[in-house]
């Protein structure tokens, strides 16, 4: 007699083997998203409290997360900070959400890194009203802080986390963009008082400041700074551009310094994910958002665990292009938090991008000054298929500012 596999086993397979003939997927089903009930509204005591203590408030701010980024809680929040006076934090999850029509508003971007004018401006407000904001986003950075008298806010579609940093003082948990609109007629016209809109003023001049600081500063003669190439990348791409980075330092040069002007178009993560995801995470946005300029980003590390998916990339026909920020340090995670200083695990000697290049058959192209960058970047994006730039980076200047987090 034949042996048989465990009953487990066997039961899976009947159950893989029924859905195989009943439901083998097609391109209806692949482009039919999921139907998800919408959760309940708030209860307008919740609302109305919440808007009394906004009222009251002398330095209230709005930080807004993840969960606000879907079309209608975008529609909704925009709404609301159109009628009013309120400053605007976005988290990392949450870039985008503050719009160019909206950027009046806009005082930087919390998460792990340092952004000074930013941490002031939640250490200084005494409400802070956290809309959508996940569980990642306050494990890194996005933290109104410890202040005695400062009370938090918490408008969201599911229940609080019990990690969160500050315990809000109120949960209003509904649809979130139930909730906003139930908000804008009792805050219309809010405005802030002149002391809060100066000191607001002042920060937003600030974090302008450190940009234009980055903008002039000065590189060796082979490199380039990091804070110029991602500002100078904001200048050349369109507004519907997508750009995925992956983890490592250069997660913090664009969370901290490239503005996006619609959610999930900077797709980054600051939360425990892989490295070498930012190949993939482009490659899904030039499908599903075809026509538009795909950008990824990634370190050294970065780009020999992406590089398997160039030949995916390359069968596909994806328009993208793949910027290796080269620290010539791979396998040595820098900088580091001052409690890990030392060596790393392993040295690894520089990897030969050429070689790798001509391998999969894609365009190279190794930037080694702004002027050249500039060209490089701009052809890239005019060119079909894959292609690959090599940006050596000059870490001494402006890019200090993002690390040794206090």
């Amino acid at each position: 007699m034949e042996p048989q596999p465990p009953a487990a086993v066997r039961r899976a397979r009947r159950i893989l083997d029924s859905l195989r003939a009943e439901a083998a997927p097609d391109a209806s089903r692949i482009q039919t998203p999921a139907q998800t009930p919408a959760p309940d509204p708030a209860r307008d005591t919740e609302i109305r409290l919440v808007a009394d203590l906004i009222d009251a408030a002398e330095r209230p701010i709005l930080l807004v997360g993840l969960r606000a980024t879907a079309p209608d809680g975008t529609r909704a929040l925009r709404h609301l900070i159109a009628h009013t006076e309120l400053p605007v934090i976005e988290t990392v999850e949450g870039a985008g959400l503050v719009s160019r029509e909206l950027d009046g508003h806009f005082l930087g971007r919390a998460g792990p890194f340092r952004n000074p004018p930013t941490e002031q401006a939640l250490s200084e407000a005494d409400l802070v009203i956290a809309v959508g904001c996940v569980a990642v986003d306050d494990e890194n950075g996005a933290r109104p802080g410890t202040g005695a008298t400062r009370r938090v806010v918490h408008i969201d579609s599911v229940p609080v986390g019990l990690d969160l940093h500050d315990p809000p003082v109120i949960e209003v948990r509904g649809d979130i963009p139930t909730s906003l609109d139930a908000l804008v007629p009792l805050l219309n016209g809010l405005t802030l008082s002149t002391a809060a809109a100066a000191r607001a003023g002042h920060l937003r001049f600030e974090l302008k400041a450190i940009d234009e600081r980055a903008r002039m500063a000065e590189t060796g003669a082979d490199s380039v700074d990091p804070v110029w190439l991602v500002l100078r990348m904001r200048d050349i791409l369109d507004d519907d551009a997508t750009v995925a980075c992956d983890l490592g330092s250069s997660t913090g040069y664009l969370a901290r310094h490239f503005r996006v002007y619609e959610p999930r178009r900077l797709v980054c993560t600051t939360g425990p994910d892989a490295l070498g995801v930012a190949l993939s995470w482009a490659l899904a946005a030039g499908r599903a958002r075809p026509d538009t300029q795909i950008v990824s980003v990634s370190d050294d590390d970065g780009f020999l665990l992406a590089a398997r998916d160039l030949q995916a990339a390359i069968r596909l026909g994806a328009p993208l292009t793949h910027l290796i920020l080269r620290d010539t340090a791979p396998g040595d995670a820098r900088p580091r938090p001052p409690k890990h200083r030392g060596t790393s695990g392993d040295r690894l000697r520089n990897f030969d991008v050429v070689s790798v290049a001509a391998a999969f058959a894609t365009h190279l192209r190794r930037a080694s000054s702004p002027d050249e960058f500039d060209d490089a970047f701009r052809a890239s994006l005019a060119e079909p298929g894959v292609s690959i730039i090599e940006v050596p980076l000059d870490l001494k200047g402006s890019a200090h500012h993002l690390h040794n987090r206090k």
